[in-house]
């Protein structure tokens, strides 16, 4: 899937893959504890440029709901633009 930001450019589209939820829990996690890690995997596993993997790791939000560039909470859809400052967010409900 194709995706931009519009906080980030929005003249700037990035390649980002469908994730399983495993792969999705696994992500999550590596954000928290250490997102380079997060980085190099997808460039490793999924054949991502450096630049795609940056976006998706940088839009991964670490509580659902939450927008992971501002303070805006009302999150609700998987894929959502944040209402309060138009960032993308990969606002996964992992279980």
């Amino acid at each position: 899937m194709k995706q931009t930001c519009e906080r980030c450019n929005p003249e700037v589209s990035y390649e980002i893959p469908v994730f399983s939820l495993q792969e999705k829990h696994e992500l999550l996690q590596l954000k928290r504890q250490a997102p380079i890690r997060a980085v190099k995997l997808l460039i490793k596993r999924f054949a991502m440029s450096h630049s795609d993997a940056k976006f998706c790791v940088l839009h991964i939000n670490v509580e659902r709901g939450k927008c992971a560039q501002c303070d805006y909470h009302g999150l609700e859809a998987e894929n959502e633009i944040c209402s309060g400052c138009s960032a993308f967010n990969f606002n996964w409900k992992i279980t």
